[in-house]
């Protein structure tokens, strides 16, 4: 329900959001109207509204209606949004929402896969590559068919790593080995301190051969070693297999998530890995890599840079295959329109700097062929190079230009003048902000923060320092 204020229906227009009377956080009692179809900017001190207005106001809200057109049962499993502080909140259309936070998303969280290329991708190898592996869905590391039997799709070789397992300066009694469920705080560890077949007080650097190596590796292949375990009922003989064998196979070869005692990332803390020779570091089965398209196949497709998958895309001939081309081609065209042409789909997301997540992010939403929508970003320059903005200038404006509204949280001076309309707020931050002290166009900005910025004339130093020293880097090669 819609609460108002009576006359507030008069003059509305059917072509802005109308919101009055918001209170959220600092925001005193403030009355609105945002013109659709055009971008908006807010700017303003970081703590002066602007962030209560569009997101905890506008898009909160938004996303609240828009919940309620779903069954009850669909609701229950969707986020939940509590109505705004607000008298009104008119004429407001469906959000999308393009925040600064991280991208989710597990490890194996590609750019292909965050953008839905990858389906497209394995369904044109389905259909032409050649020998043929007829399902789509093979050509998946989640797939129990198409994952690699070595690494189960991890696309690494996960071993224990020695040296970050054991301390060879302590004793067992010490602490010597690092992991918690095999140290004297756990079970496994009290039976190696009393079990008999090593001394606890002497340093792992001591040990001699022979008992190192039963410690680490266990009893040479064939043997078996025994040392009593003590239980409430008396000591049990029980089967000593080696510190190493041991790690692998109760941490390694076992789904850990299921243990109450123990993390994924504290095994791989005790770990090394390296890539799968079996699959290249792929996670794909043998049989899989082993169907091309002109002569390559999916794993070397993916990890094309996109300007070269673009090539390899239109090269294709084939009628079924160049349909499926044909549709993958606008999503690959608009990442290297945002300048993201050197990235390839097998990029893992997690290791995007923030402007290319924020351009990734970007992506995503502008293949979507839905208009009469409200995009909102929050300072999408962060991170860009200036050359960059450009590119992001040109995407809002194409977002207008179908039919959209474009709401823009921002500070870069460059996209402000492209504004338009700006809504600043202020004066101040916090309990001194909560106002809007300016809405309207460019050129009648005058006095204010934003218009000091904007007339601000940066001074270049005409006598930079000379640099005295250099170093050199050289043979450096690291592939993400």
């Amino acid at each position: 329900m819609s609460y108002f204020r009576k006359g507030d229906y008069v003059g509305i227009k059917k072509d802005e959001i109308i919101l009055r009377g918001l209170k959220a956080n600092n925001l005193k009692n403030l009355d609105l109207n945002i013109k659709k179809e055009q971008i908006t900017v807010f700017t303003g001190l970081s703590g002066s509204g602007k962030s209560s207005v569009v997101f905890d106001t506008l898009a909160t809200e938004s996303r609240r209606q828009m919940t309620l057109n779903y069954p009850l049962y669909v609701r229950n499993q969707m986020p939940r949004y509590e109505r705004p502080q607000a008298d009104l909140m008119q004429n407001l259309s469906p959000v999308v929402v393009v925040e600064q936070k991280p991208i989710g998303g597990n490890s194996r969280s590609t750019v292909g896969t965050y953008i839905d290329i990858d389906p497209l991708i394995r369904l044109l190898f389905s259909r032409i590559g050649n020998p043929p592996v007829e399902s789509a869905t093979d050509f998946s590391t989640q797939s129990s068919f198409g994952r690699c039997p070595k690494c189960s799709g991890f696309g690494k070789v996960v071993s224990p790593d020695v040296n970050k397992l054991i301390d060879f300066d302590k004793s067992l009694k010490d602490y010597a080995v690092q992991f918690k469920p095999l140290s004297p705080s756990g079970w496994q560890g009290r039976w190696m301190i009393t079990g008999g077949l090593f001394d606890p007080d002497k340093k792992i650097k001591d040990y001699s051969p022979e008992a190192y190596n039963l410690l680490i590796y266990g009893p040479p292949e064939g043997e078996k070693v025994y040392a009593p375990f003590h239980t409430k009922n008396g000591p049990q003989p029980h089967e000593w297999d080696g510190l190493l064998p041991r790690f692998i196979r109760l941490y390694i070869n076992r789904d850990v998530s299921k243990l109450k005692q123990v993390t994924q990332d504290d095994v791989l803390a005790m770990s090394s890995h390296r890539d799968c020779p079996t699959c290249n570091g792929s996670g794909l089965n043998p049989q899989v890599l082993a169907c091309k398209i002109n002569d390559l196949n999916i794993a070397q497709y993916n990890q094309l840079e996109l300007i070269e998958l673009l090539k390899e895309l239109t090269k294709i001939t084939d009628p079924l295959g160049k349909s499926i081309a044909t549709q993958a081609i606008p999503l690959v065209k608009q990442l290297i329109d945002l300048g993201l042409n050197y990235l390839s789909l097998s990029r893992k997301m997690g290791t995007l700097s923030g402007g290319e997540a924020q351009r990734v992010k970007i992506a995503r939403h502008l293949g979507s062929s839905l208009n009469n929508l409200t995009y909102i970003f929050d300072e999408p320059s962060a991170g860009l190079h200036p050359e960059e903005v450009n590119l992001l200038i040109n995407m809002l404006q194409t977002i207008k230009n179908q039919y959209n509204t474009v709401i823009v949280i921002e500070h870069d001076l460059s996209v402000i003048k492209e504004a338009d309309e700006i809504i600043e707020m202020g004066p101040g931050a916090g309990v001194s902000g909560g106002e809007v002290i300016y809405q309207g166009k460019l050129d009648d900005l005058k006095k204010t923060p934003t218009a000091a910025s904007l007339q601000h004339q940066l001074m270049i130093n005409q006598s930079p320092r000379q640099s005295q020293a250099s170093f050199n880097i050289t043979h450096a090669n690291h592939i993400i």
